[in-house]
């Protein structure tokens, strides 16, 4: 088990413990400018230790995957049962910490695709 302090803990507080925003954001469609900051500051704390290693802490893999793929859920739904409203600061929120949260999930793959390409004699 983590330490409370660790990154690990903070970043997976943060995204599904008493940070969570999945019933705010189904509820309201707001996912505030303040979490997403914060969000992507842990994350770049996890992206500084685990990036481009083969494997990551389970509680690192949930935070991050539910933020990316779960959060942008919540706010279709919550489109959905508001008869397709948009919130646009929330749009740009969701945006905004998609693609380096998929980044650190995939990284190690990236970083071996890397090794393979370096050196590698390509022809046509």
């Amino acid at each position: 088990m983590p330490s409370l302090d660790s990154i690990e803990s903070r970043l997976y507080e943060h995204v599904l413990g008493e940070g969570q925003q999945y019933n705010v954001l189904l509820n309201t469609g707001v996912l505030t400018t303040e979490w997403t900051d914060t969000y992507l500051q842990l994350l770049k704390e996890a992206v500084e230790k685990y990036q481009g290693r083969d494997f990551l802490p389970r509680d690192i893999v949930a935070a991050v995957h539910s933020a990316s793929w779960y959060l942008n859920i919540r706010y279709d739904a919550w489109r959905a049962f508001g008869n397709g409203r948009r919130n646009e600061a929330t749009e740009h929120n969701l945006g905004r910490l998609r693609t380096p949260s998929e980044y650190l999930l995939l990284s190690a793959h990236v970083e071996r695709g890397k090794a393979q390409h370096r050196g590698a004699d390509i022809t046509f």
